[in-house]
């Protein structure tokens, strides 16, 4: 979960451990409510910590964002790490200032896609331009119907099948289409 500075540098980004059980999941974004604000935010930093996991030896495959604002620009990275000063930041891990744009290279030329779900249409542009360059899928969200849920599922479900399946991913995702129906992505 990214906020933005306006949050302290323990709440500027959450994260769970990686979870083979959707309880232990489920509890943790049980506990995870909205903060910040500030118009635009901080997916430089959701973007950063995919970059963090995709240095471990166990890497991402993918990266699934989801948001309600599309980016800061580098000028507001600058002025809303203000709020609780540059020496501040200097000495948390995010120390070093970072733009949306620098994450998203470091992302492409790993070739990991990013996913991206927009719940506002203010985030449309800036979510499909964001999966438009790295190769992933760009679809709204809207969280408030079981379809929301249904597409995210279906997403996560077919990039598994596809990255395990080898050479018989895309027929292993044809498989579950016929049997979980199709659903259609914006690349």
């Amino acid at each position: 979960v990214y906020r933005n500075y306006n949050c302290d540098s323990n709440t500027i980004l959450e994260n769970s451990n990686w979870e083979s059980k959707g309880l232990n999941l489920r509890a943790f974004m049980n506990q995870i409510n909205p903060k910040g604000g500030l118009g635009n935010e901080a997916v430089e930093i959701g973007l950063w910590h995919a970059v963090q996991e995709s240095n471990e030896q166990e890497s991402i495959s993918q990266v699934i964002l989801i948001g309600d604002c599309r980016s800061n620009t580098k000028q507001e990275v600058v002025s809303k790490r203000e709020i609780y000063g540059e020496p501040y930041w200097m000495q948390t891990r995010f120390g070093s200032p970072t733009f949306y744009g620098f994450e998203l290279k470091k992302l492409i030329d790993k070739k990991i896609p990013v996913h991206t779900f927009y719940l506002c249409e203010s985030a449309k542009k800036n979510f499909e331009k964001i999966a438009k360059r790295t190769g992933g899928y760009s679809k709204k969200l809207d969280i408030k119907t079981p379809s929301g849920a249904e597409s995210l599922t279906h997403l996560v479900t077919e990039q598994i099948l596809n990255s395990t399946g080898g050479e018989k991913g895309k027929e292993l995702i044809e498989l579950y289409r016929t049997k979980f129906g199709n659903i259609s992505f914006t690349s």
